[in-house]
């Protein structure tokens, strides 16, 4: 009896979880001129999305875990000119729109996964070290939305002062247009 399998089969369902991830997230604009695209917006996605999940935490990891798994990205995608340095992923990420960004992560992750996000747990951080007194910097202070039964960070952001939000629900749809208030 012949144990080999067919990698093109094993590879299906991660094919089809690729599409769908380039379909969620082709409401982005990629506004460079394409002739001088090195590496593609699609390559990117991929490559931040894999090394995110493998919990890289910063473009240095992420940089390193492409190079290191270059060639299960090829098995994906081209990747023909390699993986992009870490000063040229942090330079395209934050070109992105966040918002944009984030509501196309979150219609992904509902379609992966619908009904997941049963519970949203809450989590404030303030870094350690991240203040500047001589500059008049405070610290660094995060907010998180984690979807527990998804094992899923939905969102993070970065808030002027550290205080505790009044005890009421909390949406994970955005802020009305116009607001600036955080959304509890």
């Amino acid at each position: 009896m012949d144990d080999t399998t067919d990698p093109l089969a094993d590879e299906a369902l991660p094919r089809a979880r690729l599409a769908l991830l380039l379909e969620h997230f082709s409401r982005l604009d990629d506004e460079r001129e394409s002739w001088r695209v090195m590496y593609p917006l699609s390559e990117v996605l991929l490559l931040l999305t894999c090394a995110t999940i493998a919990s890289c935490d910063d473009f240095d990891e992420i940089a390193a875990w492409g190079r290191h798994h270059l060639e299960f990205l090829r098995r994906f995608a081209l990747f023909h000119f390699g993986i992009p340095c870490e000063r040229w992923l942090r330079t395209l990420v934050n070109r992105v729109d966040p918002i944009l960004f984030g509501r196309c992560f979150e219609d992904w992750i509902k379609a992966l996964w619908p009904g997941r996000h049963d519970l949203i747990a809450i989590d404030g951080k303030t870094a350690r070290r991240t203040h500047d007194k001589a500059k008049g910097l405070k610290a660094l202070h995060t907010l998180s939305a984690y979807a527990t039964n998804a094992r899923l960070t939905l969102a993070q952001l970065s808030v002027p002062e550290k205080r505790s939000p009044p005890s009421r629900s909390f949406s994970t749809t955005s802020p009305k247009q116009g607001s600036s208030q955080a959304p509890w």
